[in-house]
């Protein structure tokens, strides 16, 4: 992802950001309902960051959760916090290994799309995703909506502005401010568009893409009246994809072929007809031969035009005289029929 360091010394303002009213009642309960049930999964939170959603999801007690993310600081709270809890949480730096590939049944990639800089980042981050799920299983991520909101301080309410510096458009930088609290920090983000994202993500072999808007649940503990203003104009949206699964291999009729050396052959020339015998016996290595007029054949009777070439062992011999008047048609095939060719013996 573009400047991982960013996030290095982030880790406790991120735990202490999903603590907020918005969080907690609103985009937390939106992203573990598009995670769903996780009995007996084995899940990976990519880009895990400080591990919020790791925990959340292996406290259920019933899924195996690992973390991967590519910021050294987020990953050492995190591993702080599971020395602490040991929720069984196994946590990677950097990008995915080959021992993580094709192991997992659910990848979480919560706001990771949004910091892919370029179009190449954004379909290789979704092709690890890829990379990382057993075929025919799900992918829960989310990007920045179309709906931001343009004005920086709409949603301050909620603890974080966003500068948007011109029209939506593929790869536009976003200017994330997380102000709360004593916290005043800046990050950079990137906005896609629903056209690319999909592409992207079809690109690095996902299908059954499909949008989820966040909703709120039901509780008494917050004022509906202070979450309205981010439905009508929510900065960021669900997405679930699933790895296509691999294709049926083709079935095929096998047919079994003798496997056969031959090291000689018999040929017998009747009518122009040509009857090749095989049979097998250890390889010899051959005598030379040094007359012009004989080739040595490799299991093959060759008949060209009416130039008859005979076969005795694994040598073939032909009267020059003979195929000079094969040229001729039949007067040469009835010169060859009373043996006006030189038998060469082997």
């Amino acid at each position: 992802m573009a400047d991982d360091s960013q996030f290095d010394s982030l880790a406790e303002l991120y735990v202490d950001f999903s603590e907020l009213p918005f969080r907690r009642y609103l985009e937390v309960p939106s992203v573990l309902d598009l995670v769903g049930p996780t009995d007996g999964l084995k899940i990976l939170d990519y880009g895990c960051g400080s591990g919020v959603y790791a925990r959340m999801l292996a406290r259920s007690g019933t899924a195996s959760v690992v973390g991967l993310d590519e910021s050294a600081g987020m990953l050492e709270y995190a591993k702080r916090r599971e020395a602490k809890e040991r929720s069984g949480i196994k946590y990677f730096c950097g990008k995915l290994s080959t021992q993580l590939r094709e192991s997992f049944d659910l990848v979480l990639a919560h706001y990771i799309l949004p910091y892919a800089h370029d179009y190449c980042e954004l379909v290789a981050i979704c092709q690890s995703a890829a990379d990382a799920l057993r075929p025919g299983q799900r992918l829960a991520t989310s990007v920045v909506s179309p709906t931001l909101h343009s004005d920086p301080e709409y949603y301050s309410r909620y603890g974080f502005r966003i500068t948007v510096p011109g029209p939506l458009a593929d790869g536009l930088p976003l200017g994330l401010n997380l102000r709360f609290g004593a916290h005043d920090e800046y990050v950079t983000g990137y906005y896609w568009t629903p056209a690319t994202v999909e592409k992207a993500l079809i690109e690095a072999g996902f299908i059954n893409i499909t949008w989820h808007h966040y909703r709120p649940i039901e509780t008494n503990d917050i004022d509906a009246a202070f979450l309205q203003p981010y439905l009508d104009a929510p900065h960021s949206v669900g997405i679930e994809a699933i790895k296509a699964p691999r294709p049926a291999s083709p079935v095929c009729e096998r047919v079994y072929t003798p496997k056969i050396t031959p090291t000689a052959a018999i040929a017998e020339v009747t009518d122009g007809m040509v009857e090749t015998q095989a049979r097998v016996r250890p390889p010899v290595t051959p005598a030379p031969i040094h007359s012009p007029h004989v080739l040595r054949a490799d299991s093959v009777v060759l008949v060209a035009g009416s130039s008859r070439k005979s076969v005795k062992g694994d040598v073939i011999a032909w009267n020059p005289f003979v195929q000079f008047l094969g040229r001729f048609g039949w007067l040469g095939g009835l010169l060859e029929w009373f043996g006006w060719r030189r038998s060469v013996a082997r």
